[in-house]
């Protein structure tokens, strides 16, 4: 007579001890798997694997529509974003149609030399002193160190050369008048007064040369010393310290020494003839 089943023995009913599908402990009875559903192609009923993003949101680590601190419609470092150049309060510069750069490319006209409206950088002295001219009376624009100083250098260089007549004529002058005081005793004699003469001559024709031409460099030099301002960062205006005595002049005279400051040009500034 034997004591319960037999696991080994067929005949008896159920399955041999351990025998089932092993389950984990503490798990329920095993579902059947569910048939994959329209639109869920990982067959779990309708729930997305782990990890995945759910309808309607973008991938982990993407970003939903644009990325954080960037105007919405307008991709980063696009021309009016921030941070791109030329935007408003943020840093860089976008020159105008109408302005180079120092080492920026140069437009020039139909007769190959740099047209007038913009800056000419690393000017020679010829060069400086024509557009010293061709741009008698224009205030607007910007004017390099090389095309003011140049052009500085050649106005005193024809302002010297006007005023030999002057200095002819007053040296004349003095000889005479020495010559004069050293006769004085015996009476003047002819030499001294045609001295006086030939002198009094030089110094009148040199006086109207050097007022004339003082005269007609009046308005371009003016002009030069407006777009050097402009070309430094600095309005014409600042030209009314020529009114101040003494100081003023030395305060502009500073102020166009100065180097070109591109990022502080102003579009009232630009010189708009094109030419």
């Amino acid at each position: 007579m034997s004591h319960g089943s037999n696991p080994y023995d067929p005949s008896q009913s159920g399955q041999p001890y351990g025998s089932g599908p092993a389950q984990p402990y503490g798990s329920g009875p095993v579902q059947p798997p569910v048939a994959p559903q329209p639109g869920d192609p990982g067959g779990s009923g309708g729930q997305p694997p782990y990890g995945a993003p759910q309808q309607g949101q973008a991938p982990y680590g993407q970003p939903q529509n644009a990325p954080y601190g960037t105007p919405e419609g307008s991709p980063y470092g696009a021309p009016g974003t921030y941070g791109a150049p030329g935007a408003q309060g943020a840093p860089g510069f976008a020159p105008t149609s109408t302005t180079v750069l120092p080492g920026g490319p140069q437009a020039v006209g139909p007769d190959g030399e740099p047209v007038l409206s913009q800056p000419l950088y690393g000017a020679t002295f010829m060069q400086a002193l024509k557009r010293y001219f061709k741009k008698y009376a224009r205030f607007s624009g910007y004017a390099s160190l090389s095309e003011f100083w140049w052009a500085q250098l050649g106005i005193g260089l024809i302002g010297l050369v006007l005023s030999i007549p002057l200095m002819i004529g007053y040296f004349a002058m003095i000889a005479s008048a020495v010559s004069a005081s050293a006769t004085y005793e015996s009476g003047m004699s002819t030499g001294a007064t045609a001295g006086m003469g030939v002198g009094g001559v030089f110094l009148i024709l040199g006086a109207i040369l050097s007022g004339l031409f003082s005269l007609a460099i009046i308005v371009p030099s003016l002009a030069i010393t407006s777009r050097r301002l402009h070309d430094a960062g600095f309005s014409a205006w600042f030209m009314l310290l020529y009114l101040v005595p003494s100081v003023g002049s030395l305060i502009v005279l500073v102020l166009t020494i100065l180097p070109t400051k591109p990022e502080a040009r102003r579009g009232e500034w630009d010189d708009h003839n094109g030419d």
